[in-house]
């Protein structure tokens, strides 16, 4: 039987909205057609992580008609990546609003014959300003399981790195903010190329490990760090 939709009515539980949250800090994005929010989620990770894919598939299941997919490298058509998206909601555009911001919508000069204002029709993500009263540790791993790295230290220590070189400076302060405000986690700020990227300080390595660990899955346990996987 063909599922039935409410563009209007369709509401996320607190599963759904964390996971949301964190991917869209990670990889997930909101797809725009002619400067305007289609407001559906897409998902999409190397093909080594389709089980990841398949995961937030059953997750949103209830918004998706279609199973997951994948991308083929044009030359070859070998499989690279997989992926999922959701229908159109509007329940969507809360979100929307929230990582790609309209305050960020850059004024162009006025047109000489319209005398219309032209706006640029792309949003950039943006780290919302009120991210503190959003993360969880749920958020975290889904975060983490998206864009999380770790480095092991001439002492041995790890280091978990998450890649936010999407986000400009200032984002990345009130990340390092929201984290210890919220999770009691110390984190900073490393140059990366012309870009930054945020890292756990060690002192809070083990308990960012003890936070995300319940919610990672089995294909990133390599993340957490050779001698780190979940019992």
């Amino acid at each position: 039987m063909k599922k039935q939709y409410n563009y209007e009515q369709v509401r996320l539980n607190a599963l759904q909205k964390d996971i949301l949250i964190g991917t869209l800090l990670g990889d997930a994005t909101i797809a725009t057609r002619a400067g305007k929010p289609i407001l559906r989620i897409k998902f999409e990770q190397q093909i080594q992580f389709k089980t990841y894919i398949d995961h937030l598939y059953e997750v949103f299941k209830d918004l998706i008609t279609s199973k997951p997919a994948f991308r083929k490298d044009k030359k070859n058509s070998k499989q690279i990546s997989s992926w999922v998206a959701t229908r159109q909601f509007k329940c969507f555009k809360y979100y929307y609003d929230l990582f790609y911001p309209r305050s960020d919508l850059k004024k162009n000069s006025l047109s000489l014959f319209t005398k219309k204002l032209t706006l640029s029709k792309k949003r950039q993500k943006r780290v919302p300003k009120h991210i503190s009263k959003l993360l969880s540790a749920k958020v975290l791993a889904y975060w983490f399981m998206d864009d999380g790295t770790h480095k092991v230290t001439k002492a041995g220590t790890i280091v978990y790195g998450l890649s936010t070189q999407g986000f400009n400076y200032p984002d990345q302060l009130l990340l390092v903010s929201a984290l210890k405000k919220t999770l009691d986690l110390h984190a900073t700020i490393h140059k990366s190329g012309p870009y930054f990227k945020l890292y756990i300080k060690a002192v809070s390595s083990q308990k960012f490990y003890n936070l995300i660990k319940p919610f990672i899955l089995p294909c990133f346990y390599y993340k957490l760090g050779k001698n780190q996987k979940p019992e």
